[in-house]
């Protein structure tokens, strides 16, 4: 390849590619963090403030607008101009008690600068776009609307952004490890760790599961309800204790053990992904359905402050006129529908991709040897399909029967059941080009044949006894064919009898 004719050693532009695109994976959960960590004034409904009742129209509610001298911005990066510290304790005096927040930071709605916006009602107030804040506020005011649940996508989001930085590490070390020399031998299959860690394997009782399905299998009729109940029971349990107790389990036991962890690890990281995916997905249904548990965030507006037009404007010399440029005022909306739409395909999103590359761990949890590299993907010509094979034995592969191809749709795994099979722990696979045509000593073409069907584009076809012309070429740079101009005639055999007959008059002849 290029970058070793540059000088480069041995493995390093693997490693160097497998570094770069694990910050690519891990990007993923950067990419959701952000999306859902910068709310802002696009994410709220400014139609009305609402109050739904069932399939009826909505009831509009009359709410005056807020006024306070500090309104806390619902944003990842900061509150305002305050130092960091400071932000945060302001934030715990909001979050404590609201209402005594508010009157605290009240501002003094009898100076014109600010009773011009507090005596306008939020269904009809008259902003000047240039003081609007991009970023959204914590919702004050009439708190009664405002659920516990407010604040839960940023519970996603923060959980995302931590869940693709492990993601990253997870995809670095276990890959890095396998292009290594000697730490390859040492990442754990299913057997290894059945062996290593002997404990893990009591995981699955914990949940209860084994115990509902022998009820189920149970021949008392009794048995039957009591088994699906405790079924329903255990499957509820099983993402819970999956979620808070496996997984730092887990993270603790791969801090030790990273390398020989890496695999099974990055697996139970993609399908804890996947599942707070699921969650997320799940609750943006509920938010769709029933629009009064929608979040509601403030839009903000100073109403005086440091702006080049309050400069223009002229500066009050008054003590108190000075106090109220430090005023915001904001009213509270619900976040629109197409936010919530989108978070859901966000959430669906994730959920796909976390299963595909779970699914990619499971050749290496089965057999070490057929492990694959997690942070690249490698393009398969589609010539390969059908994959057809059989057993060292010449019999049909399990889970395939008499004349069906092992693989014949041309968008999945051309590799799969080959780590399934019996005798999966001693195989291993040779991949070669394999000619369509020979050229006999007379070069003429003589067509092999390929026992297999070809799903992808169909080779050069010639017929016996007939001249084929063709431009002749050389490879040029990257590999493509270029054209010299030139044509060149090749004849292909007429028919492997007449090969035989030629051959035995030159044996004949060559005694005379």
């Amino acid at each position: 390849m290029w970058a070793r004719r540059c000088g480069a050693p041995p493995r390093c532009p693997s490693r160097v590619r497998v570094v770069i695109q694990s910050c690519m994976t891990g990007t993923i959960g950067f990419v959701v963090w952000d999306h859902m960590a910068k709310l802002n004034m696009d994410n709220l409904d400014f139609r009305h403030q609402t109050k739904f009742h069932g399939d009826g129209p909505p009831i509009p509610l009359s709410r005056p607008v807020t006024c306070v001298s500090y309104w806390p911005l619902r944003t990842h990066n900061g509150y305002g101009r305050l130092k960091f510290w400071e932000n945060w304790r302001k934030w715990g005096e909001y979050a404590w008690d609201p209402k005594t927040f508010i009157d605290t930071h009240a501002c003094n709605v009898s100076l014109t600068w600010v009773s011009k916006y507090a005596n306008q009602d939020c269904l009809d107030v008259n902003i000047p776009v240039h003081r609007l804040k991009d970023s959204v506020g914590f919702p004050l005011g009439d708190q009664s609307d405002v659920g516990m649940w407010n604040d839960v996508l940023y519970v996603y989001a923060n959980m995302f952004l931590v869940l693709g930085l492990m993601n990253l590490v997870a995809f670095l070390v276990h890959d890095l490890a396998l292009l290594h020399n000697v730490d390859k031998n040492y990442v754990l299959d299913w057997s290894g760790m059945n062996q290593g860690f002997p404990l893990l394997r009591n995981c699955p009782k914990m949940t209860g599961i084994p115990i509902a399905l022998k009820l189920l299998s149970s021949s008392s009729l009794a048995a039957k309800p009591c088994g699906a109940l405790l079924l329903i029971i255990a499957a509820a349990w099983s993402v819970v204790w999956f979620m808070f107790v496996l997984m730092p389990v887990m993270f603790c036991i791969f801090v030790a053990y990273p390398i020989r962890l890496s695999r099974f690890w990055t697996f139970l990281l993609l399908i804890f992904m996947g599942v707070w995916a699921m969650c997320m997905s799940v609750h943006q249904l509920v938010f769709l359905a029933e629009p009064n548990f929608r979040p509601r965030y403030a839009l903000i507006w100073r109403a005086a402050g440091e702006h080049p037009v309050d400069l223009a404007e002229g500066a009050a010399s008054s003590a108190a006129e000075t106090a109220a440029k430090a005023c915001f005022c904001g009213c509270t909306y619900v976040m629109s529908k197409h936010s919530h739409q989108k978070l859901l395909l966000i959430g669906l999103g994730v959920v796909f991709q976390s299963v595909l590359a779970a699914l990619r761990c499971l050749k290496g949890l089965r057999r070490s040897q057929w492990a694959n590299l997690m942070s690249v993907l490698f393009a398969i010509p589609v010539s390969v399909y059908a994959v057809e094979w059989k057993t060292p034995s010449e019999e049909t592969v399990r889970h395939r029967s008499e004349g069906e191809p092992v693989q014949g749709e041309s968008a999945f795994d051309p590799f799969a059941l080959m780590d399934e099979q019996p005798e999966s722990r001693f195989t291993t696979l040779t991949l070669r080009p394999e000619k369509a045509y020979d050229i006999d000593a007379g070069g003429r073409w003589k067509p092999l044949g390929i026992d297999r069907s070809i799903y992808g584009p169909e080779i050069l076809g010639v017929k016996r006894g007939e001249w084929y012309i063709q431009p002749t070429e050389y490879l040029g740079c990257c590999g493509f064919p270029c054209l010299t101009g030139g044509y060149q005639a090749v004849m292909p055999e007429s028919d492997p009898e007449t090969e035989e007959d030629c051959s035995a008059t030159e044996e004949a002849s060559a005694s005379q």
